[in-house]
């Protein structure tokens, strides 16, 4: 695995060397062309492009999941480049913001925020970063996954997928089918699901047959939790509608597939360690780590589709097959060309997912403005096969927790604080990191993503509660940020209101004040500069846009 690792960590510092994602996004122009194929009025519907500023903060969140800062916002926006957005797209996909990023990604989307209990969520968390970092491809993470069991350092975080559900087969078997394949199988664990004839039993129990031989397993000596897996031992079921009760047996088989049948093995030679006493049976041949290879590839469609399918959700807001763990044929996908392309692509991209995000976040139906068009007005919504907007234009998108955090961080001032303070003390390079900042983050984003986040074992969903208004509206932790933030001392020494009021919507919305908001925030401001507390009033002046929807929200 080391050996692995350090060349795709090679390879990938190479990639950013030549400038290999500087080159024209024909992935992109193809995607476009798959858009618009699927509907005529599309072109003519279609809302402008964003504005620059716009487009930088759409991407900064989407990829390294936090706003630029007000000076690189301003200085993006008077590049003149026009290639600066690919260069832009490149320069955050190889930094460290999107390598944490990713990595909460990863970790909501297969671990749905379960506390830790046999295998540190530090250690899982780093794992997954390192692998991010030396460009690992998205399906040999999920084989890793599937194929650890907890007995070895290197691979134990990852086994952290297995271990924190207490491989109780069921559970594991019904997320393997929902995160990796996008089908939400659970009902069919007692029957043939009644609305979905896809989803059978049949199906839902040749995958758990890959599983079915494996337990959870205290190790004596380390004190650990491991898997074991026995040798032996057949898969059977039965409906609860069956009133015969007729047993079912069915061999291992992934949805779609034929079935695997075991090896032929002498007696007496199926096990590399025998079962017996306070002691892990390894068998000579193991179900499950066949279930990694056959499932974790590109030539298993399913996996490929679901996986293309939740990269291009995370950035566009929503799954061409939606809802994500719902793929089956009376759910069919609302742009079936395009979902083929883009599982061709990721295919043929070897599951790099940066190489992948590239293409759709450089396409024109990510860059769209998500502002209507100025023409007649036309309901979205109203019809499945748009996909909601059918991304005519850019849907408004809620931040999820750590990205709300450090947008928080960002746009309080607290983060250029920290940079600034970083760089005039840092001894060695280091001490400045990217890497650095991120640990200094965690602490203050606690708070947040402890009020933001979903229920342990339940997918991320966007779901605004009143503790959160009180939390947005009033909490202390909100003031000492902007406090101990840069933004309010340095508005606080510029005389010029209109150049004041710019600096606070450029530092937390990332974009200019509006005629109207100018002439409304003049006077607040001189007010506040007045106040007996001058600094005071202009943290709440700063607090008042922090709170607002459009922060809240990614347009």
């Amino acid at each position: 695995m080391m050996t692995r690792s350090l060349v795709l960590s090679a390879l990938l510092a190479t990639w950013f060397a030549l400038g290999a994602f500087c080159g024209a996004p024909n992935g992109s122009d193809r995607l476009d062309a798959l858009l618009g194929a699927a509907d005529q009025s599309f072109a003519s519907q279609t809302s402008p492009r964003s504005t620059d500023l716009e487009f930088y903060r759409r991407v900064s969140l989407d990829l390294c999941g936090t706003i630029p800062s007000a000076q690189d916002a301003r200085a993006f926006e008077t590049d003149k480049d026009p290639t600066k957005r690919a260069k832009l797209v490149d320069r955050l996909l190889a930094s460290q913001a999107h390598v944490w990023h990713m990595a909460e990604t990863l970790d909501v989307w297969w671990m749905e925020r379960r506390p830790n209990k046999h295998v540190a969520a530090d250690l899982w968390m780093n794992w997954l970063r390192e692998q991010i970092r030396t460009g690992e491809p998205l399906d040999f993470m999920v084989r890793d996954i599937l194929q650890a069991d907890g007995t070895q350092k290197e691979s134990r975080p990852a086994a952290r997928f297995f271990l924190d559900r207490d491989f109780e087969p069921n559970l594991v078997a019904r997320d393997i089918a929902r995160l990796f394949l996008g089908a939400n199988l659970q009902c069919a664990q007692c029957h043939d699901h009644p609305r979905i004839d896809d989803y059978t039993q049949e199906k839902y129990f040749g995958l758990m047959a890959f599983l079915a031989r494996t337990r959870q397993f205290e190790d004596p000596k380390s004190k650990m939790s491991v898997l074991a897996e026995k040798a032996e031992g057949e898969t059977t079921f039965v409906s609860v509608f069956d009133k015969a009760k007729v047993q079912k047996k069915t061999p291992p088989r992934l949805p779609g597939k034929k079935e695997i049948a075991d090896p032929l093995i002498g007696k007496g030679l199926e096990y590399i360690t025998a079962p017996a006493k306070d002691v892990r049976e390894v068998p000579r041949y193991s179900r499950r780590q066949q279930l990694a290879g056959m499932l974790a590839q590109g030539a298993y469609d399913p996996f490929a589709r679901n996986m293309a399918n939740r990269l291009w959700a995370k950035v566009m807001g929503r799954g061409i097959v939606h809802p994500l763990d719902l793929h089956h044929s009376a759910n069919p996908p609302s742009h079936p060309e395009l979902l083929d392309y883009l599982t061709e692509e990721l295919v043929r991209l070897q599951f790099d997912h940066r190489a992948f995000l590239r293409m759709v976040v450089l396409s024109e139906a990510y860059q769209r403005s998500s502002r209507p068009t100025a023409g007649p007005k036309t309901n979205f919504v109203e019809t499945k096969s748009d996909s909601g907007n059918g991304w005519r234009m850019m849907p408004l998108r809620p931040l999820g927790p750590e990205a709300y955090a450090r947008a928080l961080l960002q746009g309080s001032g607290w983060t250029d604080a920290q940079v600034a303070a970083m760089r005039a003390t840092a001894k060695k390079p280091e001490d400045a990191s990217e890497d650095t900042l991120q640990g200094k983050m965690a602490p203050h984003m606690g708070p947040v993503v402890g009020l933001l986040k979903s229920q342990p074992g339940l997918a991320e969903d966007f779901d605004a509660r009143l503790d959160q208004a009180l939390f947005l509206g009033n909490n202390g932790h909100i003031r000492n940020l902007i406090a101990s933030g840069a933004l309010e001392p340095k508005v606080a020494t510029m005389t010029d209101a209109d150049l004041a009021i710019d600096e606070i919507h450029m530092t937390v919305l990332t974009r200019h004040p509006t005629p109207e908001e100018l002439a409304d925030w003049r006077p607040l401001l001189k007010e506040a500069k007045a106040s007996k507390q001058p600094r005071e009033a202009l943290r709440e002046l700063i607090w008042s846009l922090i709170a607002s929807a459009e922060f809240r929200f990614a347009s």
